[in-house]
């Protein structure tokens, strides 16, 4: 199976790509860069508020798993993000948009970026492989494991429990 994150020039990339003619895309590109150095799921990220933020991290516990709280250190480039978004009226630290909009979005601002590699994804019904550009299957979820391979690295930041 091929690779199903970005890489870490796949996700320079897509950060630098300008979108400034496109406000849609600019956020759902930004959203997903944020996702991909925070690895919260989408939902977490639309719950988490200002207060959230401790110091350099946002903690925070995770809907799905809960009783638990989770500190993740911010990056520059999640602070960034956090900063364009940030409004003195609102206690979100993103603007929320439906999940199913937010998976089209990614799924086009990659195209967009021209990030195309051709991933091999299980069809669990034929039980073969079948190819597709990254952009056609990507999600939510590929934010995440963009986050894991990230946070892997030896140079990369890291995430704790508190």
């Amino acid at each position: 199976m091929t690779q199903f994150n970005l890489t870490l020039e796949e996700l320079k990339k897509l950060h630098q790509f300008d979108f400034t003619d496109r406000p849609d895309l600019e956020l759902f590109r930004d959203l997903f860069v944020l996702q991909s150095h925070l690895g919260l799921r989408i939902c977490d990220l639309f719950s988490v508020t200002k207060a959230n933020i401790v110091g350099d991290a946002i903690e925070y516990s995770p809907i799905k798993t809960g009783n638990r709280v989770v500190r993740v250190p911010l990056t520059g480039t999640a602070k960034q993000i956090l900063e364009k978004y940030s409004r003195p009226d609102a206690q979100s630290l993103v603007p929320k948009i439906p999940l199913t909009d937010y998976n089209k979005g990614i799924k086009k601002v990659l195209k967009e970026a021209g990030i195309n590699r051709v991933v091999a994804i299980m069809n669990t019904t034929t039980g073969h492989e079948e190819h597709y550009p990254i952009y056609e299957v990507a999600s939510s979820h590929m934010a995440r494991r963009t986050f894991v391979e990230l946070a892997c690295r030896p140079i990369s930041f890291s995430v704790t429990r508190v």
